[in-house]
């Protein structure tokens, strides 16, 4: 499946822009916290924690919910990113497409394989949307599971994020 999103003012009238969706995704995966820190990248001690949500088509009401959760996060100081189900079909991501509330459907990025694999070894791929909290490139053994208020979401991601700040940054994987 060939994906595209359209820039209006940045492409020929009627034009597909291509290449600029897939420089947005590649910089977005690239630049995210979680995903250069399991590339080995080196990590200050005063990094700010990264949280990961895995979201689903077939959980509407997370996707709605989707833009205020990230937003109270990153007001309180994390890397946010969303990323795909795996185990949805490209197909029903492709049908989102034309749902109107969905404005950044084009920024939710496939999972990598170094995500899929933390998502599953801590359960979190059984229910969406689920979210882990990282530092220092070492995910919290507990996901947050589902949507909820701002006032406990992030009470439960500086929870998880307090856990891992106290282990030294060298001693992640």
């Amino acid at each position: 499946m060939r994906m595209f999103i359209r820039i209006p003012g940045r492409c020929r009238p009627g034009g597909v822009c291509r290449a600029a969706f897939a420089l947005a995704l590649l910089l977005a995966l690239v630049a995210h916290p979680a995903w250069g820190q399991r590339q080995g990248a080196a990590s200050p001690a005063a990094a700010a924690p990264a949280i990961v949500m895995v979201l689903s088509p077939r959980m509407v009401y997370a996707l709605q919910e989707w833009p205020r959760m990230k937003a109270a996060a990153r007001a309180a100081g994390f890397d946010v990113t969303g990323v795909r189900d795996p185990q949805t079909p490209a197909g029903e991501w492709a049908q989102l497409g034309r749902v109107t509330f969905l404005t950044d459907l084009a920024l939710i990025a496939p999972m990598s394989a170094a995500l899929q694999a933390d998502f599953a070894r801590h359960g979190a791929l059984n229910h969406m949307p689920s979210t882990l909290v990282y530092w220092c490139g070492k995910p919290h053994p507990w996901p947050v599971l589902g949507v909820m208020p701002d006032k406990p979401w992030i009470n439960a991601l500086q929870a998880r994020a307090t856990q891992l700040k106290q282990q030294p940054c060298a001693a992640t994987r």
